[in-house]
Parts: structure tokens; sequence; C-alpha cells
């Protein structure tokens, strides 16, 4: 039958007020049921397997199992009179005819406690965590492969990502330039062969794994272009070949190795989880959570996290009887080529179909350790310049530029039958000349006969292979048109030379000329001896630690063992370090090859050691000629030169009132660090700002002015792009941009005490209406072609107080024809509030069409001044002005008196 409506009402009642009540079912009289509570009634209405409505069996009227009376219903039920007992006849005696003799009542059965149901047992699961290669061998004991690879491969794979082709870390073997920006996210990776045989071409995105060939086979040379938005974005060129250099997780642009031929860092593995029911009872298992910790320091970068899954859907079979067990598989992908951590741990619940749930937990954690190092080692040279010392050309090798100020001589030794130069200047050697050892004292004077006798130099102590200048004279501009320069040893005269150093094209005086026992070296800018520094740097590329233990660099026959020279033996993964710098002179102005080579050794804290060799070449050429002219010039939008644009006449922003707009940087600093004569508040949060906040700023109307995430010295224009205007207090609250937390909350007046350079927590304010102190300027940098024949502009430098930048990709066109000039224009931002002095050079080199490249360079320089420039008198300061006294307040008006 169906449970009707009321009737479920009715239950629902008497549960809720803990009492006892009858049940009818169907449409008869229902007999009175004992309910102990409400619990009991939810069990009799809905423990019998129908939901309300549904159609059910009715159940037999349960035996009263007590002699004790029922309890009444508060209010019988109408339909089920309670029947008494029928009263016997007192005019009955026992033996009367007629009268029956009423039998005792029939004593009613005892009482008995009823049984306590039994208690229910727990079930019992046990799980247990297991994992093995494609090969069947334990996880935990998986070897790491030897990291080199052998050369002449049949297959390799990387793992993809977007990186800059200076970030690799195969030099030898692997070849990158980046184009457009370089690689994006996500990019069409396309690699041919030697004879262009398409062996991959798919989209990929970071992380992917690329495996080459995808049909065919490999070439000596792999060659990889990578495309995104139609454009190219980076290309490769591999060497697969015999004579390639490759290493297991080598960094060549966007593409990391993963596995060459047989040896592969990643191995894919199988987690298997037993359950076995290990009670009497039988069992569903209900869940089966897996959570794995993993942590990989992968090229020096800590990766990694935490993942937790329900694999209860991998469960082969859910229902246990006692002692059965079943299992759940899971694959997943492990590095065994850096060092790492996966930890998992599972937790299985079961459920019996009486009695208690269970659960039971394994773990299993796996620990990768390589062993094999690898070190990369470097060797760079710069002059002092920054320029690479295999790219210095040779200047102009005829000193006709003019007034020389300053001539540079090597001391040679020796005597006159050496000189070698177009000059008629007399060389006399006496007393049998200078000497090729030992020291000498040289002393020049100027040789022109209408000066007076004038010391111009004198230097004591010179040796063979020393450098002297010989500078202009006292209280002249430029060196004499001749010098006459005196050698002596022990006091004793020992050669005179006379050396025409008017600068003159007839003067025919030339780098490299010898005069005697000097050579000449430089002429003012012109300079064969270019000071330089070779810089070894030591890269651990590998995935292990190490310590170096060798370190010696060879040049020109001559070998310098220099491990003790380092400090700190011992490099992390991926750290890179200048280990020894050592200072040399190059001579740019003879024909030369300069090798020198490297090695280092090191040892990791497994495994066999690891050795890199390097080789740096310089090669030097004859002076070749050929004239460049380069000019910096700089100006403001309004068309002024830099080193003239004032500083604001006052700092102060409130001459006129409150401000309209202003403008800051962001500097993240803390509250502690305020720079303002303002009272109003700033509170740091959270360790306060960082490198970078997400600001936003309200008016006092709580509208929003500005919002927006910055970075230290972003500039910050309020009001932003909100349509929302200033108020008097402007309120501005700075967040996080990790976790989105506060860090700081700051207020700032805008109508006094308002100052350009004031500090307001992280903000500094730079501007305010039509005070800035932050102007837009443009330097413009002309390069013309001076000389006498067409040119290729080759090299194009900028170096702003130590910043270097190379400005060549900026021409579009870079050949020149005689007299024709371009502009190359570079925007900037001046503070002219602040007081600093700004050096800008710019360096230009150029081929011609035949003989030697030439180059130029030029500087301007900007002064600013931090003082606000001020009109010659000021006016006097007028007293204060009390304010004036305000009328009486009348007295308040009473409200009419309402009529009655």
């Amino acid at each position: 039958m169906r449970f009707g409506k009321q009737v479920l009402t009715l239950a629902i009642l008497s549960i809720s007020s803990g009492t006892v009540g009858a049940v009818g079912f169907g449409a008869g009289n229902a007999d009175a049921v004992d309910l102990k509570n409400g619990k009991n009634m939810y069990m009799l209405l809905f423990g019998l397997g129908g939901d309300y409505g549904s159609s059910m069996t009715r159940p037999p009227t349960p035996r009263p199992t007590s002699t004790r009376p029922r309890t009444r219903s508060p209010t019988p039920n109408p339909t089920r009179p309670r029947t008494r007992p029928p009263t016997p006849n007192p005019t009955c005696r026992p033996g009367e005819y007629g009268c029956k003799e009423t039998p005792p009542p029939t004593p009613r059965p005892v009482s008995r406690q009823p049984t306590p149901p039994p208690v229910p047992e727990e079930c019992l699961v046990d799980v247990t965590i297991t994992c093995a290669d494609e090969n069947g061998d334990d996880c935990k004991s998986i070897p790491t492969p030897s990291s080199v690879c052998d050369g002449d491969m049949d297959e390799v794979s990387f793992t993809y990502q977007p990186r800059p082709c200076e970030d690799s870390t195969q030099d030898d073997s692997c070849s990158c330039e980046d184009f457009n920006g370089g690689p994006s996210r996500s990019n069409r990776i396309t690699c041919t062969t030697d004879d262009n045989v398409i062996v991959f071409s798919d989209d990929v995105t970071i992380g992917d794994v690329i495996s080459i060939p995808q049909s065919g086979s490999l070439s000596d040379v792999l060659s990889c272009d990578l495309f995104s938005n139609g454009l190219k974005r980076q290309t490769l060129q591999i060497d697969t070949s015999d004579d390639g250099d490759l290493y297991l997780k080598d960094i060549c642009g966007s593409l990391q190795i993963e596995s060459c031929d047989g040896k592969n860092c990643l191995q894919t593995v199988e987690y298997t989880y037993t359950i076995e029911n290990i009670h009497t009872l039988p069992m569903e298992v209900t869940s089966l959570e897996r959570t794995r910790f993993v942590r990989r320091v992968v090229n020096g970068i800590s990766v990694g996290g935490t993942e937790t899954i329900d694999l209860i859907d991998l469960v082969e079979d859910k229902e246990l009887s006692p002692d059965e067990s079943t299992t759940a598989v899971e694959l997943d992908i492990i590095d065994v080529c850096v060092e790492g951590e996966y930890d998992t741990s599972v937790v299985v619940k079961a459920d019996p179909p009486e009695g208690i749930p269970c659960e039971a937990v394994d773990n299993y954690e796996i620990v990768t350790t390589p062993k094999d190092c690898r070190v990369n080692l470097e060797i760079t040279c710069k002059d002092e310049n920054g320029d690479d010392c295999d790219e210095l050309l040779p200047p102009p090798s005829q000193c006709n530029d003019g007034n020389i100020d300053t001539i540079t001589f090597t001391y040679l030794g020796g005597g006159c039958d050496q000189s070698l130069n177009m000059q008629d200047g007399a060389c006399e050697d006496f007393n049998g000349g200078p000497s090729e050892t030992g020291t000498t004292r040289i002393l020049c004077v100027s040789g022109d006969s209408n000066d007076d006798v004038t010391i111009v130099v004198s230097v004591d102590l010179v040796a063979v292979g020393d450098q002297i200048s010989v500078p202009s004279g006292f209280g002249s501009e430029a060196l004499p048109g001749e010098i006459i320069c005196e050698i002596q040893e022990n006091r004793i005269k020992r050669q005179s030379v006379t050396i025409a150093t008017s600068g003159d094209e007839d003067a025919h005086l030339f780098l490299k000329d010898r005069y005697g026992s000097l050579q000449v070296e430089s002429c003012d800018e012109k300079s064969c001896l270019v000071p330089i520094t070779y810089t070894y740097t030591i890269d651990n590329v590998g995935q292990t630690s190490m310590t170096l233990t060798e370190l010696e660099r060879t040049r020109d026959g001559d070998t310098l063992d220099f491990i003790d020279e380092v400090d700190d033996k011992t490099l992390e993964v991926g750290e890179q370090r200048v280990v020894f710098e050592e200072a040399d002179v190059l001579d740019v102005c003879v024909e030369s090859e300069i090798v020198t080579t490297a090695t280092v050794e090191a040892d990791p804290p497994q495994g066999v050691p690891c050795v890199d060799v390097d080789e740096y070449v310089i090669i030097t050429e004859p002076p070749k000629a050929c004239r460049v002219d380069a000019e910096v010039t700089c100006e403001d939008g309004d068309g002024k030169d830099c080193d003239t644009i004032p500083t604001p006449d006052d700092f102060n922003c409130n001459v006129d009132g409150c401000v309209e707009t202003v403008s800051f940087i962001y500097v993240a600093k803390s509250c502690d660090e305020d720079f303002n004569s303002q009272d109003e508040s700033c509170k740091d949060f959270n360790d306060g700002p960082s490198i970078s906040s997400r600001i936003v700023c309200m008016n006092e109307f709580n509208r929003v002015v500005f919002r927006e995430t910055v970075r230290i010295n972003d500039k910050i224009s309020i009001p932003g792009t909100s349509g929302n205007d200033l108020s008097e207090i402007l309120k501005c609250e700075l967040f996080s941009t990790s976790d989105g937390q506060m860090v700081q909350e700051l207020e700032i007046n805008m109508c006094e005490d308002l100052s350009l350079k004031s500090v307001y927590g992280s903000l500094q304010l730079e501007g305010c209406d039509e005070k800035d102190c932050l102007v837009d300027i443009t330097y413009r940098y002309n390069i013309q072609n001076v000389g006498t024949d067409v040119m290729e502009i080759t090299k194009l430098e900028r170096d702003r107080d130590g910043d270097f930048m190379d400005m060549i990709d900026s021409i579009a066109d870079t050949s020149l024809d005689v007299g024709e000039s371009i502009v190359v224009e570079e925007r900037d931002v001046l503070d002219v509030c602040t007081e600093s002095e700004i050096c800008t050079k710019l360096f230009v080199e150029a081929d011609p069409a035949e003989g030697e490249p030439c180059l130029d360079e030029d500087e301007y320089k900007i002064f600013t001044d931090s003082n606000p420039t001020l009109p010659p008198t000021p006016p006097p300061t007028p007293p204060p002005t009390p304010p004036p006294t305000p009328p009486p307040t009348p007295p308040p008006t009473p409200p009419p008196t309402p009529p009655p």
C-alpha cells in the first residue's frame, strides 16, 4: 500500500514531539504501536525500503511482549474502543443450577528484557603501493643514464620551453638565432635533415615532449624552425653527428635534450595500488585517494607541487570478499636526470554491508640523484669600452689630425739602425748606444727653434717594453712641432732622436714608426695598444653540484694554473661564476693570431669528474683607412636643447591651491621611509610593498581614479582613464601581486604641503599640474660619411654612464654615399629635479667599399640641478592675516506655533 499524506504528516509530528503515538496504515483501524522515540518512528516509516507514496506490504501487527499495561495515548482511537472483561453475576453461586463457575484468570506471561542488538564490527582493509619501470625494475632503483650522447644519433627527444638563444648551454654543437621577439608560449616547430626532409612538424606548447624523427631518419645536422602567428621566431641547428658534443639536458634555444638513442631521462613508471580485504566480512571499496608531492631541481630551479586525486574509477573490483584483493594501476613519468623527490601516499576506504567502515594508508617515495656532472667553461675578452677583443679594429695609421696633445712610445732598446720611418729626423747613438737590457732615463724637450728649452717629459727607470707618454709642454695646448728625446743609462747619454709631432699631413708620423729605441704606439685617440681583460666564466650546466679541481690556461706556449685564485670552488646546479679575470694589452696594429686555451675539471659528489675546454682566438690585421663622423644631439618636445631644460621654479605644488593632476613613480618603499611635510596616514601590512604592486587610488568620495599593476620606477599619472576627478584627499591601497593581500595604505593631501620629490610610502611625487620633474627627451644620433667613398655602417653602440645599447638594428639601410647621413632617434626621460651629470657616448664603425674600416665617437653631456630656480629678489613675506571675526550668530528662530 502507499503511505497517505496524512499518515506521513502524523508520523513526522509524533517524531518531533517525542511522544508515543498510534499510526494507522490503510483505511481501516491500525493496531496501537508502542514507540520509544522519534528515531524508532523514522525506522518504522522509512526503514522498510519504500519511499513516500510508494506501495508497501503492511507488516503484521506486533504481539505484546510485556505484562505491563500499555500506555494510553492522549486521545484514544475512537474506532478501537478498549473492551473491558465482563462483570461476573453476583447472584450466581457455585453449585447452583444454571450457574457457571468462572475460571480464574489466565496469568499473563512474565515480561522479559529485549535482547540488545549485536555490536557492529569494523571492517579491515590493507593497501600497498608498488612501482616499476617499463622493464619491471623497482622505481627506487632506476639507474641514471650516462649524460653523454654518443653522436651519429638515430633518435632524439626534447622538451619545449620558450627561451631566447642567449639561454643556450650548448655552444659547440648548437647554433641559434632569434627573430621577431623570439619564441612564444605555443609555436609550430618544423625540423628537417641536411636533405630538407621533414622529420618533425607539429604544434607544441610549454612542457611538450618532441620525439624526432616522426618519420624517416636523422642526418648529421638537425635544423628546426619555430613559427608563431605566421612569423619565424627562432632557428636552431643541432649537430647530431659523430662530431657533435651533445649531452642529456643540454639546452639549445627553446629545446632541451631529454633522450638520445637508448638514453632517456624521462622514464615511464607504473604505480600499482593493491587493496586487500583482511577481515571475515565482505566489503565495498568506496574511495582510493592518491596524493603525490613532486619536487624537481631543473636547471638549478626548484619546481613542483602537490596533487590529490581519487583513483576509485581505476579499481578493478570494488566488491571484495574476505581475503580477496584487487588493484588499481596508474602511469606517470619521472625525470631521472635531475635531483628530485616523488612522494606518493594513498588512502583507501571501504564499507561492509553491516558494520563500521574502515580505511588504510601507504606511502612510496622515489628519490632521483644524478651522478654525472656537466661543466661549461667560457672565455670572453673585452676592451675598456666593453667591445669584444676579437672584433677590435686597428685605427688609421697616420697621425695627421692636426695638433697632437699626447704621443705614446714603447721603449725597445737598441741603436738607431733599427729606425723605420719616413721622417728626416736625426737619430744618433752615443757611447755604444742603448742596451737591450737594464733601465734607462728618458728626457724629451721641445725642438722648435723659436721655443725656449722646455722639458716635456722626464721619466726614470724605464725598462725595455715599458710605455711612456709624452704630453704637451707646460702652458701649451699641444705638443711642439718637434721634440728631441735623449736616452741615458747611468746618467750617460746613449741616444738622441728627433721626431716631428705637429700632426700635419706632411709630418708623415705613423703608428708603429721606429725612431731609434722608441716605437710610436699612439697619437692622441689613435692607439695600437688596447688594454683588454680576459674573463673566465664557469657554468654548472649539469644537474648535480660540483667542486672545481683544475683550472689553467695556455697562451703562446705559456701555461698559467690559477685554480688557487678561486676562493669558492663549489658550484651548485645552474650556478654561473666568473672565476678569474686576466688583464693584458692587445696590439691591434700588427698582424697576428693570439690563441688562448683554458681547461677546467670538476668533481660531482657521486660519479666521475667532468671536463671542458674553451678557446678564444684574436686575429689582428694591419690598419686601413676610411672616415665617418658621429654626432649626438638632444632636445625636449619643444625643441629645447636638453642641457638647457630648466628645473621647475618652485617645488611647492599648492601655490594656486589644490592640484588637479599629479604623477608619481613607484619606489616600493615602506611608510617608515616617508619624506614629506604632510600628516596624512600611511600604514604597511604583510611586510610592505615589493618590486611590483597592484595600486588602487580613490578620491574622498571613494571613486577610483587609478587602478593598475606597476613595477619599480613605473610612472603613475592620476587621474588615470577612469574619468573621475581628484579631491582634497587621495587614498591609495597597494596589494601584493603574488597573493593579493594588502601591503600598504596611504593618504595624500592634494591641497596643502604637496611638494615635488616628496615620498609618500611607495609613491614619489614627480609632477603636479604644469610642473613636471620628468621631461620626455629625444636623443638624435647623426652618422655622416665624411670620407671619399661609399661605406657600410657595421657598428652603432651607445654608452650612457655604463649602460650599453647596440643600435645597429635601428638602421634600415646601413649603406651611406659620400656626404650622406642618417639619423637614429632614441627616446628617454630626463629628471630635471635631481642633480646629475648624464654622459651619452656614441661609437660608430663603418666599412668602405675598398680599404680599411673606420670609426668615430661623440658624446653629449647633460647637467641638471636639484635646486629650483628662484627669482633674483624674492618679495618679503607678509605677516599672517588673522581670519575675519565672524558675525554673531543670531538666536535660532523658534518654529511657528501651530494654529489651535
